[in-house]
């Protein structure tokens, strides 16, 4: 690689077909470790190469100057509606990677709130039990890299379900859990496996791959979608976890993960001066130890909330970093609620080996904002998937005359 004048190593030369992208001059904001000022992000074949201060540029890379700006992972979506599929949602039995819309403008308005991933269940499988679910990507364009994982979850609505079809679904679990011993059996005894008595995705959740996610908002609620990981080991996630602040150490010893929306303050009926939603669930979570993640009021796709123009919060572009800030407003600290919107939701999702935070080896999901991330006027300036530009806030048809700070 030589040196340059003065003996001091030059930069490495970038070979014709590396594609090599620099980050560089904005504060880097890691998540899985301090923060970097005025650093620089070097990405590789859209991943990241490496993160710090000073790095050395190579010579013909692309350089984009982030001066005054900071550099996140893209923020995580921990349960939307499908962005960026062909009419809304894979028909049944299909998947989500057959239905892809890549120049759907959703992706646009998703990129736009600094979203680079999230999970969606299709609105093609309803009931009890639900596999149809991936978590996607919306890359602006680039179909090849919209899915990341699929399947990414077995839902099922066990805390509040039938109680048959709750016995179904823990017989289904059971003779899951029976079948891998005997899988594994079958191999030490280089004998053929029998065969699934239940569908693989139960049997990915239950050798971990994947989480069971559980409707589960009341404290009876949580308490029974945490029985299941008591009694099978599978990992849960609960959703709509309104009273998640009463039994934090529960969820916190099942090693359960809580979406909570800090300004929901719904009360259960017949019981509204009892328990219901608090602003300060986020904190009291952080102060057991618990994990948690964030849900914007109205969700990620629904009216109002999330990604579509024109609700709650100016244009909505700003709901789940101000979500994050109520968050805060609460009790938590910063650095745990920013985890929970990027790290957290990549581990509650089964995706953290490839985003969630900047690390050398993961994907080149990023986002470069214009001010603090949790701060109300701050808007995302770019969003890169995969070491590509996808978008641009200059170039943007919604958002380019939108104030900055």
């Amino acid at each position: 690689e030589g040196e340059a004048a003065g003996g001091a190593p030059a930069p490495p030369r970038v070979r014709p077909g590396d594609g090599v992208t620099a980050l560089v001059g904005g504060d880097v904001w890691t998540i899985s470790g301090p923060v970097v000022r005025r650093g620089t992000v070097l990405l590789r074949d859209g991943r990241i190469d490496r993160v710090g201060a000073d790095l050395p540029v190579p010579e013909g890379a692309r350089v984009i100057r982030t001066d005054g700006k900071r550099v996140l992972p893209g923020f995580v979506g921990v349960d939307a509606e499908p962005v960026g599929i062909s009419g809304g949602s894979p028909r049944p039995g299909s998947l989500f990677r057959d239905a892809l819309d890549p120049h759907s403008r959703g992706n646009e308005l998703a990129l736009g709130s600094g979203v680079t991933a999230l999970y969606a269940t299709s609105a093609s499988q309803q009931g009890f039990l639900v596999t149809q679910t991936a978590v996607l990507r919306p890359a602006l364009g680039e179909a090849p890299l919209m899915v990341l994982k699929e399947p990414a979850a077995v839902w099922v609505n066990y805390a509040r379900g039938p109680s048959a079809d709750r016995v179904g679904f823990e017989d289904q679990l059971r003779r899951g859990r029976k079948h891998l011993q005997d899988e594994e059996e079958a191999r030490r005894s280089k004998k053929e496996p029998p065969r699934p008595p239940v569908g693989p995705e139960i049997l990915a959740a239950l050798r971990g791959e994947i989480p069971v996610r559980v409707p589960a908002a009341w404290r009876g609620e949580i308490r029974d979608a945490l029985s299941l990981s008591r009694e099978f080991g599978v990992r849960v996630v609960l959703e709509d976890c309104l009273e998640a602040w009463i039994v934090p150490e529960e969820i916190a010893r099942a090693g359960a993960t809580a979406i909570v929306t800090p300004r929901n303050r719904r009360r259960q009926e017949g019981r509204e001066d009892a328990h219901g939603g608090s602003l300060e669930t986020a904190a009291v979570l952080e102060r057991a130890g618990a994990r948690f993640c964030l849900q914007p009021v109205g969700g990620f796709t629904q009216p109002g909330g999330g990604f579509r123009l024109g609700g709650l919060s100016g244009r909505d572009l700003t709901d789940y970093p101000v979500e994050g800030a109520f968050a805060v407003r609460g009790g938590a600290s910063e650095g745990a609620v920013l985890r929970a919107m990027t790290l957290g939701a990549a581990e509650a999702l089964g995706v953290a080996d490839r985003i969630g935070s900047i690390e050398p080896g993961k994907d080149a999901d990023l986002i470069v904002l214009d001010g603090d991330p949790l701060h109300y006027r701050t808007v995302v300036d770019m969003a890169l998937v995969g070491g590509k530009v996808l978008y641009e806030r200059s170039k943007s048809s919604f958002f380019r005359d939108l104030p900055g700070r």
